[in-house]
């Protein structure tokens, strides 16, 4: 591929320009993918799977290679649909997005920013219904002001409210899970400003312990009757029977002694 894009200065008076990093970084990305003229692919358009979107965008760091997730590449072909930046369909495993306006960007004569006073508060109302929302679901921690201010401000970056709400459903279960004691939630505002909805939360950590737990008391259980004087064919034997219970469920002590035929 040769040849250059433009960037046009009016880029930093759009809505893109408050968006994620990630998010302007794709859209310039997908600026260089996109066809220069009619051919295979239509002016403007590009045809690709989200893993290769993934590729396109990955960084080498101390030596190995680093990428996005698919669900971050997926919340910023959100953000640039939501902010009428592009419009994708699909074909098969594909994606075609093509760039809206994209004879504009490339021609020097960026499209106009669009916006009335009053269609500005009646968004800003809305706004205010919406976070109300967004802060009964989170859970009313840290200052409400601060996160409405937060919020109101991701929001008119082109941030689509269910990205938000689903980015809080996870963070909920992760900290859920993982049994996060309250104050080390993060403050709503300070979670919207992180744009924590972008995150990988690993709900696997809680699920992981729970298994290395039961098998460090199975194996505590084996040195036990070990140590009383069982046999290696005796453990075997009693092996059936212990890996039938639960550990989380029974106090080792107590199984112990009913091993040993005491009380």
């Amino acid at each position: 591929m040769t040849g250059y894009i433009k960037l046009h200065r009016k880029i930093k008076d759009s809505a893109i320009n408050k968006c994620s990093p990630t998010t302007r970084i794709l859209w310039i990305e997908l600026l260089l993918l996109a066809s220069w003229e009619d051919g295979d692919s239509a002016r403007g358009t590009i045809k690709a799977s989200v893993n290769d979107l993934i590729d396109a965008l990955s960084w080498e760091e101390g030596g190995k290679k680093k990428t996005l997730s698919r669900s971050q590449i997926r919340t910023c072909l959100d953000h640039l649909k939501r902010l009428e930046m592009i419009s994708a369909d699909r074909d098969g495993n594909a994606l075609i997005i093509a760039i809206n306006n994209y004879d504009q960007w490339q021609s020097g004569n960026a499209p106009k920013k669009r916006a009335t006073k009053s269609s500005n508060n009646k968004q800003t109302n809305n706004y205010d219904t919406e976070h109300e929302k967004f802060w009964a679901e989170y859970g009313s921690y840290g200052v409400k002001k601060a996160s409405l201010k937060a919020f109101t401000a991701a929001r008119k970056a082109g941030v689509p409210l269910d990205v938000i709400m689903d980015g809080v459903s996870r963070y909920k279960q992760y900290i859920t899970i993982n049994k996060t004691e309250q104050k080390y939630v993060k403050f709503a505002s300070n979670w919207i400003r992180n744009e924590s909805w972008e995150c990988n939360y690993d709900t696997t950590n809680s699920k992981q312990t729970t298994t290395n737990k039961a098998d460090r008391q199975k194996m505590a259980i084996a040195r036990a009757l070990q140590k009383q004087g069982f046999t290696y064919e005796q453990m075997q034997a009693e092996s059936a029977t212990i890996n039938k219970t639960d550990p989380s469920d029974v106090e080792c002590p107590k199984l112990l002694r009913q091993r040993a035929g005491g009380p």
